[in-house]
């Protein structure tokens, strides 16, 4: 996930190198600096916690594939969202993984982002919890942030004639703008879409602040990738043209994107051309995906 040759390659399974770590035989514990002793005090360790326990959150009612809840560190509102897998195989392994590797590694990349100055999520912990032998639940903990919404909820209410924090081109505006830096750092996000980015509520501010969520097997590589910005462009244009809420972008919004993403005329025209490729070469792949996922009688989420 990082450049440097003193970093774990990507996929090592190591947490930020500043976090504490606790284990026991049911699983384990990591977290920030500072965060431990609100943990202890709530009952949140590397075992499951009883029903109704405080350890076991709230549940939010958001959209999106994981399971969400909410809970109330001494330090400030703690997201819990637990993985499940996508695709063919969320029939068949559901929400067990081999290891804690991959809550770890995203921790880890969010962390490294943070200090280079992306406007990414703050995480604070990761429980791996054993599940017999079938594998292992895993959970990743972030700063909670009251009265922020994620992208493909405004998306929803602009198609409901809903008004919006900010005007939809300056969201958009704002959206290329921080695809832009994270492509820039090497990051390579491969599920960008409007639902992991997170617009903070800003009162009285003037323009729209962003973060990005879910960097859940991405990577990061220095120098970044020259295939990178087309494969996760397209990668968002699919999702914009294959679901209802997607018709509220048109083409003023995907102008200004693209502009703010890449302001040289002549980059800009090469970068939309290299997506519509992109586009015409997944098209054959993506219908015979869904049509596998209809045979196993697995619902897209």
């Amino acid at each position: 996930m990082s450049a440097s040759t003193e970093d774990p390659a990507p996929g090592s399974g190591q947490g930020p190198p500043a976090w504490e770590e606790r284990r026991d035989p049911r699983g384990l514990l990591c977290f920030a600096p500072g965060w431990g002793e609100g943990f202890d005090l709530l009952g949140y360790a590397a075992g499951v916690p009883a029903h109704g326990a405080p350890a076991a959150g709230r549940p939010l009612g958001v959209g999106g594939r994981a399971q969400v809840r909410l809970l109330d560190h001494p330090m400030g509102p703690v997201l819990l969202r637990s993985y499940q897998r996508g695709g063919l195989l969320r029939g068949l392994r559901g929400d067990r993984f081999p290891g804690p590797e991959r809550a770890l590694d995203e921790a880890r990349l969010l962390t490294e982002l943070r200090e280079a100055g992306l406007e990414v999520v703050e995480p604070v912990s990761v429980r791996a919890t054993r599940r017999g032998e079938g594998g292992w639940g895993l959970e990743l903990g972030t700063r909670y942030h009251a009265g922020a919404h994620d992208l493909r909820t405004l998306l929803e209410s602009l198609t409901r004639g809903e008004a919006l924090p900010h005007p939809p081109l300056a969201l958009a505006r704002a959206a290329g703008a921080l695809v832009r830096r994270a492509h820039d750092l090497g990051l390579d996000h491969v599920d960008l879409q409007p639902a992991n980015l997170l617009l903070l509520a800003s009162e009285g501010e003037a323009a729209p602040r962003l973060l990005l969520l879910d960097l859940d097997r991405c990577t990061r590589t220095l120098p970044p990738r020259a295939d990178v910005p087309a494969r996760n462009l397209a990668r968002l244009e699919r999702w914009l043209a294959g679901r209802e809420e997607g018709r509220a972008v048109g083409r003023r919004e995907r102008v200004a994107f693209l502009c703010a993403y890449e302001p040289d005329r002549l980059e800009r025209r090469a970068l939309a051309a290299s997506v519509r490729t992109r586009l015409r070469s997944r098209r054959r792949l993506q219908v015979v995906g869904r049509g596998l996922e209809r045979l196993l009688g697995l619902r897209r989420l």
